[in-house]
Formats: structure tokens, C-alpha cells, sequence
């Protein structure tokens, strides 16, 4: 998420504008946010593409873990 917003920075990305606004919630400059920021890259105003690069990040993990269930699961039957 964070290599799509500095692509948006530097002008390689185009994106219409945020997709929502969590700042009223939790602040990026809060310790929560900065946190969040930290552990799974919070930004409070993300674009399309910068979700679009999360989801596209996590999906191999969430792909592992279905796998490693159903092989858990199923391996035997």
C-alpha cells in the first residue's frame, strides 16, 4: 500500500481521489494511527489503487492458509 501511495506521490499512479476518510476515527498522527501505520500500513484517505495493492499483498497469505486448511482437512478423507 505504501509503494502505491509513493507511486501516486511521484506521479507514476493516477487515482480519482480518496475512496473513504477514517480520520474522524482514528488519526494517522494519533498513536493509534501511527501504529496501525506501522503494523499493516493505516492511511486514513486511501485511494483505489492503494487498496487494490493491499488486497493484492494479503492475498497470497489468505491463498496459504485456505490451503494449509483444506489439505489439514481434507488430506485423509
Amino acid at each position: 500500500m505504501q509503494v502505491a501511495k509513493q507511486l501516486l506521490q511521484i506521479g507514476v499512479l493516477d487515482s480519482a481521489g480518496p475512496l473513504w476518510d477514517t480520520s474522524s476515527l482514528v488519526n494517522e498522527h494519533s498513536w493509534l494511527g501511527e501504529l496501525l501505520y506501522a503494523l499493516v500500513g493505516y492511511d486514513s484517505s486511501p485511494a483505489a489503487i492503494q487498496v487494490f495493492f493491499y488486497w493484492l499483498a494479503i492475498a497470497p497469505l489468505f491463498v496459504a492458509l485456505l490451503w494449509n486448511w483444506y489439505r489439514r482437512n481434507y488430506r485423509h478423507a
